[in-house]
């Protein structure tokens, strides 16, 4: 069954190819998202839509100096092992001028040092756990996206010092691979930093069916908030049992809770849920306004995206837009693409410099909670307008 998993995935790539025209008549890019993995193939999907909608864009457009743009997308199925190889036969066989996307850090430290001998632009979209800008941040070919796990960990901070009465105790559930082991500790070391004091660290494995004796340690060590570091499906189970054992913190702080899947599979009990996110289809920028009309337009079977949309299109438009200022020769594209500014549905984006790396967009995250069903931005206040955080949340039996 896995080398069958292994060869469906090189089989997309594949398939990708078959009935394009030559590769010199056109300017290829590769594309790499978990169509496959399980919890994550819904991320992968948004992340699918937004590469697409960026090429079709150009295309319509008469593509980049004459020449048509073919994306060769792959399914890494967030497996660190089918990833290698897909990046591996996207820049040694399919001749890729690039490689954008992948959303699990353990798939982006693998495919960041097995490619690296290529120095052909790798921009990965997703991955916040710093190793991997430990390992290669300093690297002239990568390019990163999303916020890194220190980052997170800095505003969910200074989100909790903004409330009032503010409160003291904090615990952290956390699934104890790459993405939440990384995350925990600099999440911890902020809230220490910022006058919290965190109660309890509890681990478990992302896809477990139950997390009922995680819970019972979490609600007898009574913190006022509870902070999860985890995929959107263990969110959803966290939610669900909390309630069943009446573990009842003041607020409740989760990633990846913006999908269509979350809300309608917890129902009321996610009233009061504050999820942290670097955009929603609510967010106010002019960009972010013209990109979901054209994005429900393209895709009508998927009005309300996660923020894994945008920021594929975003990255995809920008080494596109790269390639049209400097063509495919790598120095000269990452030359490019390093100096690229833009206005995106995040508002102004250019790169800068993170703790260990060169080239990082995104360093701030807003923070939104489930009202009423509605989603609703309550951190920052420059985004958040008059809206307001509902702290303390009622008891489980009132929501």
């Amino acid at each position: 069954m896995k080398c069958l998993r292994h060869c469906l995935a090189a089989l997309v790539i594949t398939v990708a190819g078959i009935g394009s025209v030559r590769a010199q008549d056109t300017i290829r890019i590769g594309a790499m998202a978990p169509l496959s993995g399980g919890a994550y193939s819904v991320v992968g999907e948004d992340m699918r839509r937004g590469f697409a909608m960026a090429v079709d864009e150009v295309n319509a457009k008469g593509g980049i100096n004459g020449k048509k743009v073919e994306m060769i997308l792959g399914d890494d199925q967030a497996n660190p092992t089918v990833g290698v190889g897909l990046a591996q036969r996207l820049i040694v066989r399919d001749k890729v001028a690039a490689i954008v996307g992948i959303y699990s850090s353990t798939v982006a430290m693998a495919v960041a040092q097995a490619v690296a001998q290529y120095k052909k632009p790798l921009f990965i979209v997703g991955a916040s756990a710093p190793i991997v800008e430990d390992a290669v941040g300093k690297e002239p070919w990568y390019f990163h996206f999303y916020p890194y796990s220190y980052y997170i960990a800095e505003s969910v901070t200074d989100f909790l010092k903004s409330l009032q009465p503010r409160p003291s105790t904090v615990a952290i559930a956390y699934e104890n691979g790459v993405y939440g082991t990384s995350g925990v500790k600099l999440l911890k070391e902020a809230l220490d930093n910022g006058g919290f004091k965190v109660v309890a660290e509890e681990s478990f494995k992302s896809g477990s069916p139950s997390v009922l004796p995680l819970l019972s340690r979490l609600k007898a060590a009574n913190p006022d908030i509870l902070v999860t570091q985890a995929y959107a499906a263990d969110n959803i189970l966290i939610v669900k049992q909390s309630r069943e054992v009446n573990f009842s913190p003041k607020l409740m702080v989760m990633p990846e809770i913006f999908s269509q899947e979350f809300y309608p599979a917890v129902g009321r009990s996610g009233d009061g849920v504050l999820g942290y996110t670097t955009w929603i289809p609510e967010s106010g920028y002019p960009a972010s306004v013209s990109w979901m009309e054209a994005f429900k337009k393209k895709f009508p079977e998927r009005p309300d995206p996660q923020d894994w949309a945008p920021m594929s299109y975003s990255a995809m438009m920008l080494v596109l837009d790269a390639i049209k200022s400097a063509g495919t020769e790598p120095d000269a594209l990452i030359k490019s693409l390093a100096a690229a500014e833009t206005d995106s549905p995040f508002g102004k984006l250019k790169f800068v410099a993170s703790r260990n790396g060169v080239h990082q967009l995104l360093t701030k995250l807003s923070i939104v909670q489930y009202q009423n069903g509605k989603k609703v931005i309550v951190y920052p206040g420059e985004l958040a307008g008059a809206s307001k955080v509902q702290y303390p949340v009622p008891a489980w039996k009132d929501r």
